[in-house]
Formats: structure tokens, sequence, C-alpha cells
């Protein structure tokens, strides 16, 4: 199935096309040159790239003379190509020239990165000087400081190099392993252990952070009472509730503890934690007991969930609202239209959400089908609105074209970067401007310049800083990875908009995104389900490193999910299951008896879960509104009843 948007705004510009001469026409005299500079700059970083150093020092000298304003480029590129050849003094002249003519460019820490190995590879006494004075603009970079440790090791300073060692082994990153091999077993000491583990379970590495702890507390027991806490989160992180129930308990963490009773489904455990919740000043304690209410009425104990809602809405005013809520649903779910609607009514009066006019309409349908209200469909951005559209059969509200001359940004070097296809160098010249923007409509060029440099993710966030209107919609929602959405829609029979929709809130469109479970890249995929899907739809799959490639993960994503549709039907079961788990949702499909995809979508028992759905089908509705959909008969087919 073939995707096709109405695409607003201005358009990457081709290396050979009319526009690529207008970029620097007018920045010299000498304009009509330019165009040849600029080629034999493309040309030398592709010569560069493919170790062609002789010719790639040819063409980037040429454009190094003739195209100042991308000359910090051309020097910092030939620099690489004489250090390529051997030539370290014309490499370290070329980068001091590089650096003088363009200072704070985003080339600064990659010049100062080839200073070092330019040193490294001369053995002169200045590459301590080099080195430390890099360490101290960029203490970020562990990989750098690591190589400072080696070299300060080779040169005797044995003190310095194992401070240094130290300091990396503290930290969560592919340095810290090599830097642990430099260390002896009574360098490290169970306080550095339980520091370590803390920084793990920041890092979301829960698995490791578990095995530093104990190992902190094999090596000196009289840590535990410090080790416990954290301990127990990473247990808790990897679903061990049970184990982690016990850990809190120890530690005397009432919330946790009762956190984790409830996680395991130890109901009657957490009924006797209850009570010391209540009189805990834990501002949580209310959003934990709401779920534990909503256990109760699952099991069809609705009086006593009933009292605790009322008991959860007179004691904690942050979640009133939500109790109400939920009160209301327990009488919707147990066919209580009327008593339903009424709470509903008075939610909708003092909050002024769709969502409550939307099920206090529900309910009335349920209580008089012949004179039921049609649904609201304002608030085009609202999934609520989107729903009512569904059901009356609406067409959704158009996109307007977006006016190309707000999207320009006054940047001469991005505008040729991107034309010269340099878009990760675009990406940091964009960066700079971000930086420093203050107005909405250069937030608004600068979303357009990211989307074009294909960093999505930066072009979404910053669009999102911009008060939404129709002639945006396609920054908030931009038509990402194209080709492989549309060859991954093909090939498993899934709409392409339905694809964007879990990219864009997995990821955010950003391949290397890692979540808190460790699902990793555009559709955040967990190892596990990669390696299973690949091998029952024939993907090509080597190891967890393929997931971050887009096109693999695309594909992998896309014949999961087809799985998904094709076992559960309607979509929005699919993507439920998508996040949560088939099991679990084959388990709330038997066990609720939903009338309608809409009362289960509401209904999902996981906070996460139901918010994850809802947003993919809100952002599904967005893309469809990019294509002018107008058959909403076929996406009520693809939601399901309701």
């Amino acid at each position: 199935m073939r995707l096709i948007f109405r695409i607003t705004g201005i358009c990457v510009i081709l290396l050979f096309c009319g526009t690529f001469t207008e970029c620097f026409a007018a920045e010299s005299p000498v304009g009509s040159a330019r165009p040849l500079a600029a080629t034999a700059l493309y040309e030398g970083k592709i010569a560069l790239d493919a170790g062609q150093y002789e010719r790639a020092i040819k063409q980037l000298s040429e454009a190094a003379a003739s195209l100042p304003l991308l000359s910090d480029y051309a020097l910092y590129w030939r620099a690489k190509a004489h250090f390529g050849a051997g030539d370290t003094a014309s490499a370290l002249s070329d980068l001091q020239a590089s650096r003088e003519s363009r200072p704070g460019t985003p080339l600064s820490k990659a010049i100062r990165l080839l200073e070092i190995e330019c040193e490294k590879k001369r053995s002169g006494d200045n590459l301590g000087n080099v080195f430390r004075r890099y360490i101290a603009d960029y203490p970020e970079d562990l990989s750098t400081k690591y190589r400072y440790a080696l070299f300060l090791k080779e040169q005797g300073k044995t003190n310095r190099a194992r401070a240094l060692f130290h300091e990396l082994f503290l930290t969560v990153s592919p340095a810290a392993k090599l830097a642990e091999a430099e260390l002896d077993q009574a360098d490290i000491t169970a306080e550095d252990l339980l520091t370590k583990a803390r920084n793990l379970n920041s890092a979301w590495m829960f698995d490791d952070a578990e095995k530093r702890f104990r190992e902190a507390i094999e090596k000196k027991p009289s840590v535990r009472a410090s080790a416990y806490n954290g301990l127990a989160y990473a247990l808790f992180r990897q679903k061990k509730y049970p184990e982690a129930a016990d850990l809190y308990e120890k530690t005397g963490n009432t919330y946790w503890h009762a956190r984790s009773l409830l996680r395991s489904n130890q109901l009657q455990a957490f009924e006797y934690e209850v009570d010391a919740l209540l009189r805990s000043r834990e501002s949580r304690a209310g959003s934990l007991l709401l779920s534990y209410a909503s256990k109760k009425r699952r099991e069809s104990d609705v009086r006593a969930a009933l009292r605790m809602y009322d008991t959860v809405a007179s004691r904690y005013a942050s979640e009133r609202e939500e109790a109400l809520w939920l009160t209301g649903w327990t009488h919707y779910r147990t066919k209580d239209f009327a008593r339903a609607a009424e709470l509903f009514g008075r939610l909708q009066a003092s909050y002024g959400k769709l969502k409550y006019l939307y099920w206090k309409n529900r309910s009335m349908e349920q209580m008089h089908p012949a004179t039921a209200r049609k649904y609201p469909a304002n608030s085009a951005g609202d999934f609520y609105a989107f729903l009512s559209s569904v059901r009356e059969a609406q067409p959704f509200a158009g996109v307007a074209a977006g006016d190309a001359d707000s999207r320009r940004l006054n940047s001469e070097r991005v505008a040729l970067l991107l034309s010269l296809g340099f878009l990760q160098e675009a990406s940091g010249e964009i960066q700079l401007i971000a930086a420093k923007m203050f107005s909405s409509d250069t937030r608004l060029a600068v979303s357009e310049q990211f989307r074009q440099a294909r960093n999505y993710k930066l072009s979404i966030q910053t669009a999102a800083k911009i008060p939404y209107r129709s002639a945006i919609h396609d920054l908030y929602f931009p038509v990402a990875y194209r080709q492989e959405v549309e060859e991954a829609a093909r090939k498993t029979g899934l709409d392409a908009s339905l694809l964007l929709a879990v990219i864009r809130e997995e990821s955010l469109f950003d391949p290397d995104a890692r979540s808190i479970a460790g699902a990793l890249g555009l559709m955040q995929l967990m190892p596990q389900t990669a390696q299973r899907v690949a091998q029952s739809a024939g993907i090509p799959y080597k190891s967890a490193d393929d997931i971050y490639q887009p096109r693999t993960n695309i594909m992998l994503g896309a014949a999961y999910l087809k799985s998904l549709v094709a076992e559960f039907g309607g979509i929005p079961y699919a993507i439920a299951a998508y996040n949560a788990g088939e099991e679990v949702v084959r388990d709330w499909i038997r066990t609720g008896a939903y009338g309608a995809v809409d009362e289960f979508i509401e209904d999902i028992p996981y906070y996460e879960t139901q918010n994850y759905t809802k947003k993919v089908l809100t952002s599904y509705f967005q893309y469809l509104r990019m294509r002018d959909e107008t058959d909403i008969r076929a996406v009520q087919r693809q939601l399901g009843l309701l």
C-alpha cells in the first residue's frame, strides 16, 4: 500500500538543482565559481571517506580556498586526509587553521580529538598536555579519559592513572568495564560497588545493578542496610516483585513495599498495609490505593472498590478527580448507567474534559439507544474527539498547508550543508542556532531544518514548544523513514500511518532509543522478541545490535505488530499487546467481557499501557488527517466494534 501524504514546507535541496547555486551565489563577486567549490568540498569528503587521501587533499584544498563559508569543514577534513596520508605536521596546521577560521563551531570537539591522534603519532612531549586540556574541557568524554589513563600508566604515573581508572569504574559506560580490568580488587571498596550499583539503577541497567549490590553486601555485610533499598528497586524494575517486597519490608519503606505487593498481586498482604499507607504522608499513596481498588473491582468486589475510591477522594486532593472518574467507571462497568451518566456529567462540568462528555453520552446511549445524542467531534487533537468522529463516520478535519517562507532559517551554512547531504554536520549547526533562539518563528524554522537533516526527534521536540496549529501539523507528525516504512507496510499489509504512529510514540524516530525495560531502536523491540520474530518471519538477524538498524527494526516491529493484529483482530488490542505482551491482553479480553473496543481501551489495567494505546491511536488518526482520509468506514473496521 503506497503512502501518499500532502507534505508542506521546504524540501531538502539536492546537490545539483538550481537552488544549490542560489545557496551561495550572493556570498561574493565570484559567485559563479561557488558551485564548483561546493562540488570540490563534496567530492573531497567522499574521497576522504573512501581512503583516497591524495585526491581528498586536492579537492579539499580547492574548497578551502574558494568556499570561505565552509572553510572550517574543508580544513578539518583536509587535516584528516593529511593524517591518513601520514603527514601529521600538515594535519596539525590545518586543525589550527580550522579552529581559528570559525571558533565555537560543532567541529571544536572533533578538532581537539584529531589533535590528540596527531600528537600520539608524533610521540612528542606535548601529548600529555593536549590530553589534559581536552579532558578539562570535555570531562563527559569517558572513552578519551580512559585513553588518557592508559597514557599516564605508560608514563609511569601509576597513582594518577589508578585514580582515573577508579573514577571511570564508577560510571556507566563501555570505558567502565575496561577501567575495571586495570584495577585490583583491593582498589574497589564495598562503598564503590554501592555507588556503581546506584549509577546502574539510574541508567536503567537493573540486572547489572542487582549484581553489584550483591557484590557489595558479600564484600562487606555491614553495608546491607545501605544496599537494600537500591537492590529492591533493581529487583522491582526486573519484575521480581516478591523479592522486592521482602527487601522493602526490611527497610521499612511502606510505599514501595505496598507497591511491590500490589504488583505481585498479593492482595491479602497488601490489605495489611492499607492502614499504614493511609497514616503515611506519602503523596503517592493515593494512586496506589486507587490501583488496589480497581483490582478489587475487577475481582467483582464492587463495594470494597467504591469504598476505597470514596476514601481516596476525601483524603487525597491530588487524586480526587481520578477517584471520582473511577467511581463513575465502576458504575458503567456494572451497568448502572444512570449513576455513571450523572457522575460523568458532573465531572465534565467541573473539569471540562471531552473524556467525561464522551462517556456520559455512551452511558445515555446504553439506556436509550434510539434517542442517543451524537458525539461531539470538536478539539481535533483529542483522542475522544477522534473516537467520536469514527463512531459517527465523520471524516477527520483536514490539515492546512504550511507557509514555506516562515520555515526558512537565516543560515547559509546550514542550507549549503543540507544541499550537499552533510546531514549530521547540518544538525550540529542547527543545534547551535537552537541554543540561542527566543521566538516561535525561529523555533518553527529550526524544527523544519532539523527535519530536513533527518533529526526527527529534535524536530518534534522543537515543534512541541510552539502552540499547535494545523499549518505545522507535519512538524508534529513527520513522515520519517518513508522508504523503510512503506516497504514494511507493503510486506505486512499494515497501514503505513499506523507504523509511523507506533514509531513516533515509541521513540520519537530516534534509532538509538533505549527504554527503561531494555527495548531498543525505532519500534522499541526487546532483543528476545526481535529474535523470535526474525525466525518466524525470515528476517535476517544476528544480534541485538541489528535492532538499531532502522530498516531491520521497522521490518521486525511491523512483522510483530502484524502477528498481533492477526491474533486480536482490531488494532487497539494489538497496540496494547505490543506494549504489555500478548498473554495479559488475552486475559484482559477473556475476563473483561467488553461490549465495544472503546470499553476495552478505557479499562486497560496498566496505566502505562492504557496511555500508550491512546497515544498511538491518536497519532494514527493524526497521520490519517495528513493524507485526507475520508473512508472512515475502513478506519472503523480496523479499530473494531465501537
